[in-house]
Parts: structure tokens; sequence; C-alpha cells
């Protein structure tokens, strides 16, 4: 009995009642709730971490901004290209920079500035919309990959590659004046003089391969006044012959290596060095696939297109005489065929004063449209004569009436400025060839627009120590100049080359592509 009373009482405390069943089952119920809860919004947290990582790091690089020829180009291509050429331009302009006045100066960094920001926004993951000129020339790249082998036998291995790549490191050699073994004939024009206040223009450019040495290509407007003309003669070509640098070839790899090393690096500036101003965050082999490769592989297709180049073009060496009026010009015309002397009438009667002593010799000089020097009118006067000694009706251009005589015509080997400007264009023409045959889709936005991502680069010859002229005075060069008379105008005379200024290491950033110096 008392055993009985006693496991009643231990069992006592393990009933409830009816309302305490029922409210320990609610609370039961309410935890499990509240567990299902956050066990989902645990999921759905999960969930979105997974979509945005898949979105940031698997979608969006993965999407398509371009197709050639069923070639496809994402946006991870794109972003690593269009960071190298951030890079590439952010140290050119800072060159410039540095060769220029304090006013062109500030413009330049403030160019710098918008490009670090572009590439720190493309290296966080906040892709900015895309520069149609950048994956246009990634397409043009992907196409001369594609065409150059089918169409022309042209390949590159991974070794050219490499090789063209470390050779832009190696110190360039120490030129020695003397004359070629195969001399021929340049053009050498006549000093020229010009009045007008040269301005310090915005520059303006586009990025440039970092193999391609830098080409300089200065224009002008001006307002004509009659004036001394262009004079020319036919001089021996005067090549040097470089002294080899020793250890060139040690240099460029240790060199090339400390590069590689320093571009692999995130957008922020170090101070100095390669990414003084940032870094593209590039590997060896993104740098040898978007860089290097599509590089020399333009250089293979070039020097295989430039067989087909022709070499010279057809040139007339001619005189004139310059007067103001026609009237004048036609009493001219009438003594001279009446057999009067050209050479003493120029003398006579020409305003031209550069050549009027030399009885109005220009020299030798190409059709206008083949980037001769000669105003157009007075081109197609002269070229209109095909017989030596034939002299031309009065020719009116913006200097004035020309009377010309043709002396001798025929073929001139190209300048070695025309020379590579040809081969260029023979490039060029091909390319654009293989562009309309090709199906080539890029997806550029509608409200895209150029810049800031793409800063304008100066005009004037990038590797030249002189500062711009801001003062009025004579100029002086050896450069042709359009048209015969006086330039009166507010830009540098017309003229194209190739700078032949060496930089001066510890002064000029290290540019792999546009010089071949070794770098600071």
């Amino acid at each position: 009995m008392a055993n009985k009373k006693r496991k009643q009482l231990v069992q006592a405390p393990r009933q409830m009642t009816r309302g305490q069943l029922s409210r320990h089952q609610r609370e039961l119920q309410r935890t499990r709730r509240f567990t299902m809860i956050m066990g989902g919004i645990g999921l759905l947290v999960i969930l979105i971490l997974l979509v945005a990582i898949v979105s940031t790091y698997v979608i969006k690089p993965n999407t398509e901004v371009g197709k050639v020829n069923g070639e496809t180009i994402t946006r991870a291509t794109y972003n690593k290209f269009r960071s190298w050429q951030i890079y590439d331009q952010m140290r050119l302009l800072d060159f410039y920079a540095q060769q220029s006045q304090s006013t062109q100066q500030q413009q330049y960094q403030t160019q710098i500035t918008q490009l670090q920001q572009e590439l720190q926004t493309i290296d966080q993951g906040t892709w900015p919309a895309i520069d149609s000129a950048t994956l246009s020339q990634l397409a043009d790249n992907v196409l001369v990959a594609q065409k150059a082998g089918p169409d022309l036998g042209v390949t590159v291995s991974d070794a050219d590659v490499l090789a063209a790549a470390k050779k832009n490191f190696e110190p360039q050699p120490t030129p020695i004046p003397g004359p070629s073994d195969t001399p021929g004939p340049t053009n050498t024009p006549g000093a020229a003089t010009a009045t007008g206040t040269p301005p310090t223009d915005t520059p303006t450019a586009t990025g440039t391969p970092p193999t391609d040495t830098p080409t300089v290509t200065g224009t002008a407007t001006h307002t004509p006044t009659p004036g001394p003309s262009p004079t020319s003669t036919r001089s021996p070509t005067v090549t040097s012959t470089p002294l080899p640098v020793p250890g060139a070839e040690k240099t460029a790899e240790a060199d090339y290596g400390s590069f590689i090393k320093a571009i692999s690096g995130n957008s922020k500036p170090t101070g100095s060095g390669f990414c003084a101003l940032g870094c593209p965050g590039l590997s060896s082999d993104d740098y040898l696939r978007l860089v290097a490769r599509p590089d020399e592989l333009k250089t293979k297709v070039t020097e295989k297109l430039a067989k087909d180049v022709p070499t010279t073009q057809d040139e007339v060496h001619a005189q004139h005489i310059l007067v103001a009026d026609e009237a004048l010009a036609k009493q001219i015309k009438d003594q001279l065929d009446k057999g009067a002397d050209f050479a003493a009438l120029a003398a006579q009667y020409s305003t031209d004063k550069s050549n009027k002593d030399q009885g109005g010799d220009l020299g030798w000089f190409a059709p206008t449209a083949k980037g001769g020097t000669m105003v157009q009118e007075f081109s197609d006067a002269a070229f209109a004569l095909t017989k030596p000694g034939q002299i031309s009706a009065p020719v009116k251009s913006q200097f004035g009436w020309h009377i010309i005589r043709l002396i001798e015509r025929g073929p001139q080997p190209l300048s070695q400025t025309d020379l590579d400007k040809a081969k260029s264009t023979a490039f060029d023409d091909w390319l654009k060839k293989e562009k309309d045959k090709s199906s080539i889709t890029l997806q550029i936005p509608a409200t895209a627009t150029p810049f800031p991502t793409q800063p304008p680069l100066p005009t004037v010859p990038p590797l030249g120590t002189t500062p711009p002229i801001t003062g009025t005075g004579t100029l002086t060069g050896t450069g042709p100049i359009t048209g015969t008379g006086t330039l009166t105008g507010t830009s540098p005379i017309t003229g194209t080359g190739k700078s032949g200024v060496t930089p001066v290491p510890g002064t000029i950033p290290a540019r792999p592509a546009a010089t071949a110096t070794k770098p600071p």
C-alpha cells in the first residue's frame, strides 16, 4: 500500500491537465514554425549569394559581347583587353605630360585620372559601358587570327610570340651615321618661312599597340598668302649602322620577367615602376594571347602584303613662275610661247623667292592624291604635262597664278616614310576586305560614348623634346610644306614621319610596346 502511494506521488508530476497539454503543443508548433522560417531565410540568403557569385564569376564574364564568324568574344576577354588599353594609354599620357608645359600637363593628368577610375571599376567587378573602339579593335584582332593562316599562309608559334615580346625590352643600339651600301634618292625639302602663332592644341589620339613604333603625324591648317614654295632635290639615302648592346638579350629577359610579374597586380597605383599609375591585372598568358600575339601576327601579315606594295611611284620634276594676277601670267605665257627663257622670266617675275633664282625649280614631287606636297590645282596641272619642256597654261591656286614647265617625269623610289605608309595602307585594305566578307556582330550599347574611356592623345610628335611653340616666329624645317606660298596660320606645318629621338631611361615610362628602350 505504501509502495503504491509512493508510485502515484512519483508519477503525479508527469501528468498534465488538458489545458496544459494544449499549451505545450502550441509552443512546440511555434518552435517548429520558427525553425522552419529561419531555415528558409538562411537557405534564401545562401541562394542569393550563390546566384551573385555565379553571376559575377560565371554568367557575366561569359556574356557574349561580340561574335566574329561564329567565334564568341566574352565580356571577360573584353575586360582584360580594355584593362590593357587603359594601362597603355595612361603610361603614354604620363610621358606626354612630362614633355609638355604646365597647362597641358593638367589636361593629361585629368585624362589619366579618368582612366584610373575606369580601371578600378573593372578591377572591382563594377563594369562600365563597353567602349566601341576597344571592342572593334578586339574584333579586328580575332579576324586577323582567323584569316591570316588560311588566306595568306601566315602563322606565328608560341615561341615566335614570346621572342617578339621579349625583344621589345632590348636596349636600343646606338646608331653610327654613315652612307648605306645601296644609296637611293630621297626628297630633301628646302627651307620654308611661315608666320603665325601656333596654338597649344588639345591632344587627340587612340591607343597605341604595345609592339608598334609610334608613328607621328602632324596636321596643319593655314591661311596662305603668296610667297615661297618648297623646293626639293634628290640626294643619296643615308642610313646608320647600329652598335650592338652587350648583354641585350639577358637585359630583355630580366626586364620582361619583371614586367610580367608587375602587370598581374591590381588597379591601385604603386607609385613607381611598371605600375606607377595602376596595373591591368593580366597574367603572362593573358598578355601573350591578347597583346603580344595580335601584334606579332599583324607584323607578319604586313610583311607578307608588303611584297606586293610598289616601291616607286610616278613623280614629276618641274619648275614654275608664280605671279599675283592672271593678266601678268598670260603675258609671261605669251613670251614663253615665243621662245623666252623660262629661268630668266622666273628670276624677273616670280614671287616665289625660295626658287625664283634657281629658275623656279620645285624638284621632284608626287601627285597630291598620293601624298604629294603640292596643292590640288597645281598638282593636277603639273601631272597633265607629259613631255619634257612642255609648259602649262596659267593655273590658279590660293597662292596666285602659276605657269608650270615639266623638266622630267618618271617612277621614283618611295621614301621610307611613304613606303611604311603604303605598307600600312595595304594591311588596312586587306583587313577591310576581310571584314566585308565576314559575319561580325558587336554588342555596343546605343548610349555608349567613346570617352572618358578613350582619352585623346596628342597629334604633336610624342618623342620630341622641344616644348610646343607659343610665340610668333619664323618656322624652319625639313618637312614638306603644302603649297607654294608663305604659310600664315595657327597650326604646325603639315608633315608626316617618325620621331628619331631616343628616350632617356629614367625619364620615360617603360612602355614595352611603344619604345624599345630599357624600362626605368
